[in-house]
């Protein structure tokens, strides 16, 4: 993947019957933009929707997402079906 980016300029990501373009700006701008880095210090409410069986992205994304905002009202809710 990060040689055919490098080489043609953009890698085409086939996942889920979808295809998506990653292109070597869009990870120069992810890496310029790392959220996972910075902190929030806004007090608002935040409200993170994540599936546990979400096979892209795993939830410990989420679980770091919401730690960045320090003051913010969080509210954590799990819906387990017996």
């Amino acid at each position: 993947m990060k040689r055919e980016t490098i080489k043609k300029g953009v890698y085409n990501l086939k996942h889920g019957g979808y295809e998506y373009p990653i292109t070597f700006q869009l990870i120069k701008d992810g890496r310029k933009n790392k959220v996972l880095h910075k902190s929030i210090s806004l007090k608002i409410p935040v409200t993170l929707f994540h599936g546990k069986k979400d096979d892209t992205v795993p939830v410990i994304y989420s679980k770091k997402l919401i730690k960045v905002f320090k003051f913010a009202q969080k509210k954590k809710s799990c819906n387990k079906k017996r």
